[in-house]
């Protein structure tokens, strides 16, 4: 797929766009997140039923610049609340096993996206090699 035809002028709005986290056992992967969504421009991160929300081994993963994103966030008890708001929604797993079969490939999802964030003004730059890799990030 040549993401070169989806290139334009169009702005990128991240401000659209939550990082949505279901069933975190660690607090340190949540911290992560909050550190990897405030890199891309994220402020809007969701935690739903965490195991464990120590907010001191939150705030060591996710450093000073993250920390105004995890003071933000937004903590749920069920994840069909959780996402309610939203239009559009899109989940990634590592974890592999007869019980988590995919809906699409990540080749059908990339092409999925492009169209999507082209019609809400997105400039699309995924790149292959980062979608089609086991851990989608």
């Amino acid at each position: 797929m040549d993401l070169s035809t989806f290139e334009s002028d169009m702005k990128a709005k991240p401000q659209n766009v939550s990082i949505v986290l279901h069933k975190p056992h660690f607090p340190e992967n949540i911290g992560s997140a909050a550190r990897a969504a405030k890199n891309m421009g994220i402020d809007q991160l969701v935690v739903v039923r965490p195991v464990d929300c120590d907010l001191t081994r939150i705030l060591k993963m996710a450093t000073h610049a993250a920390e105004d994103v995890v003071a933000e966030m937004e903590v749920h008890d069920d994840l069909r609340d959780a996402l309610a708001p939203y239009q559009y929604v899109v989940g990634t797993t590592a974890r592999v096993g007869s019980h988590r079969q995919s809906v699409k490939s990540p080749e059908e999802s990339l092409k999925s996206w492009c169209r999507l964030l082209r019609t809400i003004a997105w400039r699309c730059s995924l790149d292959l090699r980062t979608v089609a890799s086991p851990i989608l990030s």
